[in-house]
């Protein structure tokens, strides 16, 4: 598979997305602004930590760190695992054989 696409824009996109999910379908109150760019600057650090330490980096670890950095209700982070699926639809999409 290859990836066509601007995926720093993909990116911000899917993050966009996780706040509208979390607001919208799941009808948690929280800053969707702050949570997107929460889950993009948790996502940059997770994997900077990922290449110095050759550790797996999870997406849904990122977003369990961004809703605490933004507060969100404590219960929003058992929806985190549930949450990669939004984010990774945009990037999923621009795959090609």
């Amino acid at each position: 598979m290859h990836f066509e696409g601007d995926l720093a824009a993909v990116e911000r996109e899917g993050a966009a997305e996780v706040a509208r999910w979390f607001i919208k379908k799941k009808r948690i109150r929280l800053d969707g602004d702050a949570l997107a760019e929460a889950i993009l600057r948790c996502r940059q650090e997770g994997m900077a930590e990922a290449r110095r330490t050759g550790r797996e980096f999870r997406m849904s670890d990122g977003i369990r760190w961004a809703l605490r950095e933004i507060g969100a209700p404590p219960h929003a982070e058992a929806l985190a695992a549930a949450a990669t699926r939004p984010f990774f639809a945009a990037e999923e999409a621009l795959h090609t054989p």
